[in-house]
């Protein structure tokens, strides 16, 4: 087998923001804590009721802010990517061999606005960073098929992964308000134009077993990934002089990273139990993982990767009903703390808690092409917590979402 493909992507991001003078001393219309939030100087405040009275439509504008961050927040982006591979299978009564290379051949260009941070201007034009890169990616699979229905399968492959165009070519942008999740006031958000794409060496093994006639299934897996230049989000903090708390994000490029696991997963559709049907599905993995990066004037080392829980665990039980064309159905999801960005300096990695959902549905067709479903959402209750510190150790948000439920009408 071969095959060839060419994709080109082509973005251009224009952003308009709009910003007011002000000189309301709202110090009155303040209704003041005595918290005092972790890595933060001020206590927390809040508006009070008389503050949502005032007469906004009354602020000018701030005309130099605007053009200034509208123009920084804008960027232009294009990328070729050329891929060519070939496969050869080889099949034996039992026993199949696929190998094959891919090479992936890509260029970019970004063009990013020209800065100027003293006087707070941006010049017209945009200046251009570009590059290019070429990678060959060979891959090896082996399939073997055992008595009794026993499948073991284990692979070897080399991927890559580009960075987003956002990534290269933005420049800096600022936001402030509720959006920012993690105990922050502002987020003040940067490209890197010498970002380089990860590269991942990957070793999977599974051994599979099924049973039911085909409906039903146990294996368990290893896998282990040996990443090159992982893109991870460097967070830093600082307080400027009025008290407001801000985070300053970038991507850059890790030292070394990589991650390995087990993975178990049973699964058995069309059970017969006490004369009903039911469907059972759970996985449970464990990962560990590491990564190092610089932080401009040393290496930090963490024992994770970015957005990798060190437990995941996955329930499903579906009870069907044929008498009324329809089911129950309960899912349980449990995902441990993970990170979101690496501290530049001690304590401001921030990251989401461990959390659990637990949600139940339920559906039945009252005519042909008809279908009422009924959903009951997070009934175990537990809240999204937003995490801080080296060791994700200090809770900086909780967001109380509750419980929600749903009614949909599906039309066949």
């Amino acid at each position: 087998m071969s095959g060839f493909q060419w994709r080109e992507l082509t973005l251009d991001h224009n952003e308009q923001q709009t910003y007011y003078d002000s000189t309301e001393n709202f110090t009155g219309q303040m209704l003041q804590s005595s918290h005092v939030p972790w890595n933060n100087t001020y206590p927390e405040t809040f508006i009070g009721p008389n503050g949502y009275t005032f007469n906004w439509s009354s602020l000018t504008v701030d005309q130099k802010k605007s053009l200034y961050n509208s123009g920084i927040s804008n960027y232009r982006y294009r990328e070729n990517i050329f891929d060519g591979y070939v496969s050869l299978h080889y099949i034996w009564k039992h026993t199949a061999f696929i190998a094959g290379v891919r090479a992936d051949a890509t260029n970019y260009a970004g063009w990013a606005p020209q800065i100027n941070g003293t006087t707070q201007t941006v010049s017209p034009g945009f200046t251009k960073q570009g590059g290019s890169y070429i990678n060959p990616l060979p891959s090896f699979d082996v399939v073997h098929h055992f008595p009794h229905e026993v499948t073991v399968h284990t692979s070897y492959s080399q991927s890559i992964g580009r960075p987003a165009p956002g990534q290269i070519a933005m420049a800096a942008s600022e936001s402030c308000g509720d959006d920012d999740s993690g105990g922050t006031d502002c987020t003040i958000s940067k490209g890197n134009t010498h970002l380089r794409p990860r590269r991942s060496q990957n070793f999977d093994i599974s051994v599979d077993k099924w049973f039911n006639r085909g409906n039903g299934m146990v294996s368990l897996a290893f896998f282990s990934k040996w990443i090159k230049d992982d893109i991870v989000t460097s967070r830093s903090l600082y307080t400027d002089n009025t008290g407001t708390l801000y985070q300053v994000t970038m991507p850059v490029n890790a030292q070394s990273a990589g991650v390995k696991g087990i993975e178990f997963n049973v699964m058995n559709r069309n059970l017969h139990a006490f004369g009903q049907i039911i469907d059972l599905q759970a996985n449970v993995t464990w990962l560990k993982g590491h990564e190092s990066y610089s932080n401009g004037t040393s290496v930090v080392n963490y024992n994770a990767m970015i957005y990798q829980p060190s437990f995941i665990a996955n329930g499903m039980m579906t009870w069907h009903i044929p008498q009324i064309k329809g089911a129950l159905r309960t899912t349980v999801n449990y995902s441990g703390k993970y990170f979101t960005s690496f501290g530049a300096t001690p304590g401001a990695s921030d990251g989401f808690g461990n959390f659990l959902t637990f949600n139940l549905g339920f559906w039945h067709q009252v005519y042909p092409g008809i279908t009422l479903k009924y959903e009951v959402m997070n009934l175990a209750n537990w809240q999204p917590r937003y995490v801080t510190g080296n060791h994700l150790q200090y809770v900086d948000e909780m967001d109380n979402y509750g419980r929600a439920v749903y009614f949909h009408v599906v039309f066949n």
